[in-house]
């Protein structure tokens, strides 16, 4: 009873500690998004509003290639050398980086070199995330001896995350109001914050199911389903997550300024309710997830976010000058992303063995990410060209048709596969 009880409160010790470090490392993604009238006022200020904020998601579409590059690297590395030093090396980088853009000067005094040179950052600071955007998830999962409350230890970490996007909106609203030659404060922070990240992470052990592979690597049961088709599942997911999201934060915003219906620090606000609700219904739908299935929560949270997000997605040209409708389109979105993620990192660690779970989901998601942020672009465009989210609305439907199918042929696959296998045992 005593060594069990030593292995849970260890257990716990490191998964908080995950749980912090996810905090701080979305508060240095978050930073980018909310910050960005700022940022291209001082790295881009020739560029008209239309072109400077297109020019905006072609840099976003930049990172995310570099992000792709980072998820295979580091998420083989976690593989084969451990979680712990997949998580441990790049928040190296992303505190050079941080540092990087919190010292770097304005178009003023560099000129163009100022541009290519904030790009540039962006690009470093991704691609060392592209390893550890779900490690913290995986590591917390693996060290859970109890498998039935996946969904709310997912969860849990989900909202940790928002926390640290929380702090980068409240960090944008007080530099919004005390003037935007503040924002280097801002990215001063993230870097103190990459620098305690680290000192933290460097107490990690490594997880126990991962030193059982090591040690006894032919003990480790097979996958019901091929790889491939695990990775496919996963592209999918993560691309109509992250489309999904991108239109309720990015989109939404880029609209509200481009029509200058409402100051940025009232954007901000409105950005801290939409997280504020989606942590929220985060919790409610992690641990509803562990009652009725992951992956059948999976299904009926994808079913109803195909049918529900293209008419909200409709809804956004015409509602954006006034609040109220904005934040009932707000907290619409974050109902339907929370029921997205909520069952997320459950069913992700279902779906693989941990010999090759951290590289199949890191790849799976950095290439999830390239195309999200592509369309995301292109519907960024279209919208403040033409004031039109048919685009929008159409894509986000035809994914999630796509992803339902999918996954319900998943579910089907494993059943057969699974009565099988007791049949033969019998």
């Amino acid at each position: 009873m005593s060594n069990a009880g030593n292995t849970d409160k260890r257990s716990n010790k490191y998964r908080r500690i995950a749980f912090i470090a996810s905090l701080i490392e979305y508060y240095d993604i978050a930073l980018y998004g909310y910050l960005s009238p700022i940022l291209i006022t001082v790295f881009m200020p020739e560029l008209s509003k239309k072109e400077a904020f297109s020019f905006f998601f072609l840099i976003d579409m930049l990172a995310a290639f570099a992000l792709f590059a980072g998820s295979i690297k580091y998420g083989l590395l976690g593989d084969k050398e451990g979680r712990k030093r997949a998580m441990l090396m790049p928040i190296i980088g992303v505190s050079v980086a941080t540092f990087v853009v919190s010292m770097l000067p304005s178009y003023a005094v560099l000129g163009v070199y100022s541009t290519i040179l904030f790009i540039i950052c962006r690009c470093v600071q991704n691609f060392f995330l592209g390893g550890e955007y779900n490690g913290g998830a995986i590591y917390s999962m693996e060290y859970l001896r109890n498998k039935n409350n996946h969904g709310f230890v997912g969860a849990i970490y989900s909202i940790c995350s928002m926390f640290g996007v929380l702090f980068a909106n409240f960090a944008a609203l007080i530099i919004y109001h005390f003037g935007d030659q503040y924002f280097r404060i801002a990215y001063f922070i993230g870097l103190l914050l990459a620098i305690f990240c680290y000192k933290m992470r460097k107490n990690l052990h490594e997880t126990p199911e991962y030193q059982e592979f090591k040690q006894h690597p032919d003990s480790i049961k097979k996958p019901i389903i091929p790889h491939i088709w695990g990775l496919c599942l996963i592209i999918l997911v993560c691309l109509f997550f992250n489309v999904l999201y991108n239109i309720s934060t990015k989109v939404v915003t880029v609209f509200i300024i481009y029509s200058q219906a409402m100051a940025p620090a009232t954007v901000t606000i409105l950005n801290i309710v939409f997280i504020l609700a989606y942590m929220g219904f985060l919790l409610v739908f992690g641990v509803l997830a562990d009652r009725v299935g992951h992956t059948k929560m999976m299904i009926i949270s994808t079913a109803i976010t195909a049918i529900f997000a293209p008419i909200l997605i409709l809804l956004i040209p015409s509602h954006m000058h006034n609040f109220s409708s904005v934040l009932m389109i707000k907290l619409g979105f974050s109902i339907l992303t929370a029921l997205l993620s909520a069952p997320f990192y459950a069913w992700v660690y279902d779906l693989f063995p941990v010999y090759n779970r951290y590289s199949r989901v890191s790849i799976g998601y950095g290439l999830a990410k390239c195309c999200s942020t592509s369309l995301i672009a292109i519907m960024v465009f279209s919208s403040t060209h033409y004031d039109s989210m048919y685009i929008a609305s159409i894509t986000i439907f035809i994914i999630g048709a796509i992803l339902f199918f999918a996954l319900i042929a998943y579910s089907t696959y494993k059943c057969r596969c699974l009565k099988t296998l007791e049949g033969a045992l019998i």
